[in-house]
């Protein structure tokens, strides 16, 4: 998972399972394609275990049905003390409860340095080598299952992969979807509200995707900055799955790979890596579930 921000940091826990944390002073992190600022303030105490995001009126039409999909409240106007989805010069935006900053998010593919990602992005780079783009002759169909703001899906979707995206967060999948809808990549990347454990076991084999992602998240070695940065997600977004149970699932629907996002230290989340592909601060284990479809190799291009 990714920020981009001015004076921003992202909820992420309409249903996670939160621990306090107090805000010292303003740090910024850059990750070297999104940059994370934090606002000092009082001491943050994240609803839990479930924030109730509503979506302020006006709102376009596309985004009532959503939110009537999603089960997301609509409300007539601005409420500055509660978690609000708010349209604001075209874009979805989240905005915190004043008391916790005020923040706020947008998910905007089309603009600051995700978008120079995107239109940067070619196969030789570490994530599509991991899922075996520079030796394909067709990019394979791919589900995200960890996939909060979409940034590695919207890569994958933009190199051709058909992407689907699980986000078990209401209002980041609506977040998510609006931004998806205004890309030319729309048609590539689908986003869907659910748990990814249950709807991965419910996936029927007709289905089966050639290829599943996982980005668990991990604790950042580095910069005290980014260290902040993991405890913030941290505190905010604890993902309620288990990992390993998450990448076990994972392993039995995949038809080729799955491919799991770690720090480029990090022990692997499981045994039975195939392959590593390396970048400069993480790497991505790579899990071969059967022979590689679509004249793909086994192994990373060099």
């Amino acid at each position: 998972m990714q920020f981009r921000s001015t004076k921003t940091v992202i909820l992420f826990g309409t249903t996670a399972t939160h621990t306090p944390m107090a805000w010292q002073s303003w740090f910024s992190a850059d990750d070297g394609d999104e940059t994370i600022t934090v606002h000092a303030g009082p001491q943050m105490f994240p609803t839990s275990p479930i924030a109730e995001v509503t979506l302020a009126l006006p709102a376009r039409p596309e985004d009532l049905a959503a939110a009537a999909e999603l089960g997301i409240q609509v409300v007539a106007a601005d409420d500055p003390t509660q978690w609000q989805l708010r349209r604001r010069l075209g874009a979805l935006e989240l905005h915190t409860p004043a008391a916790l900053g005020p923040l706020s998010i947008s998910v905007r593919f089309g603009e600051g340095a995700l978008a120079q990602r995107l239109r940067t992005a070619r196969r030789t780079d570490p994530l599509p080598r991991a899922f075996g783009l520079a030796r394909r002759d067709t990019p394979p169909t791919v589900v995200d299952a960890t996939a909060g703001l979409c940034r590695d899906a919207a890569v994958l979707a933009r190199l051709g992969c058909t992407v689907t995206a699980i986000e078990r967060v209401p209002a980041l999948a609506l977040l998510t979807r609006d931004a998806a809808a205004a890309t030319r990549f729309a048609g590539t990347l689908r986003v869907v509200a659910a748990e990814a454990l249950d709807w991965l076991r419910d996936l029927p084999a007709a289905e089966r995707p050639e290829a599943v992602y996982l980005d668990p998240m991990f604790e950042e070695a580095g910069k005290a900055q980014v260290k902040k940065e993991m405890q913030v997600c941290r505190a905010l977004c604890a993902a309620p799955e288990d990992a390993t149970a998450l990448l076990e699932v994972a392993r039995q629907v995949a038809r080729e790979r799955v491919v799991v996002k770690r720090h480029g230290k990090g022990a692997p989340l499981a045994p039975g890596v195939s392959f590593a592909v390396g970048g400069e601060r993480v790497r991505f284990d790579v899990y071969l579930t059967a022979a590689p479809l679509n004249g793909a190799d086994r192994s990373p291009a060099t």
